[in-house]
């Protein structure tokens, strides 16, 4: 049974884009039929189409960052690899995933949190690389521009809460922290952000 607001918003979220990928995956399925039928590639057509596969990406992508994630539920190295690389489509972010395994679904919403949050901080372009060592995620910005003042918390090492919809995701962001156990270190220079997410609890298993 649900009992917490994040879970229901999460579920209602998991809904929307669920509803929302059926719609778009049918004109895609429509436009591969035209394309096999001969007709013309017109601009008009080019331009529904890239819509279409951007769409796809974009829901695929928030349906993870916004959607429910049972704590034992995974996500394959395959699947992430392919919502990652359709999404992240502009050239003025290159993203470096360097994780090469399978993932908690928690985990990797959290991840998709921090990147979405990561739009905002470098609104106009980074290198971006996440990776994941031992027990720590790390995840770098390096950025000719970066804009952290209301959207990081250096001193304390959080994200403020946000009530704008746009951007919703760092509250998001430190309310799954919160209720993960996680902690967050912020490390920032005029170009660079590191952002290292570590357990509070580790468990020593020698």
């Amino acid at each position: 049974m649900l009992t917490k607001q994040t879970d229901i918003a999460a579920q209602i979220s998991s809904r929307i884009c669920h509803d929302l990928i059926s719609p778009i995956g049918a004109i895609s399925n429509g436009l591969e039929l035209l394309a096999l039928s001969g007709a013309p590639l017109s601009p008009e057509l080019t331009l529904i189409n890239e819509s279409v596969d951007a769409a796809n990406a974009k829901l695929r992508f928030l349906r993870i960052a916004f959607g429910g994630a049972k704590s034992n539920s995974k996500v394959a190295a395959s699947e992430i690899t392919n919502i990652l690389h359709d999404y992240y489509n502009d050239p003025r972010t290159q993203l470096n995933w360097l994780i090469e395994t399978a993932m908690e679904r928690r985990d990797l919403r959290l991840l998709f949190l921090i990147l979405l949050s990561a739009e905002k901080l470098a609104p106009y372009g980074a290198q971006i690389t996440v990776a994941h060592k031992t027990a720590d995620f790390t995840i770098t910005l390096v950025a000719k521009t970066l804009k952290t003042d209301g959207f990081l918390d250096l001193p304390s090492h959080r994200f403020p809460p946000q009530d704008s919809p746009p951007l919703i995701q760092f509250t998001l962001a430190q309310t799954q922290l919160d209720q993960m156990g996680y902690t967050m270190q912020l490390s920032e220079t005029p170009d660079n952000l590191t952002i290292t997410i570590t357990p509070r609890i580790r468990i020593n298993r020698s």
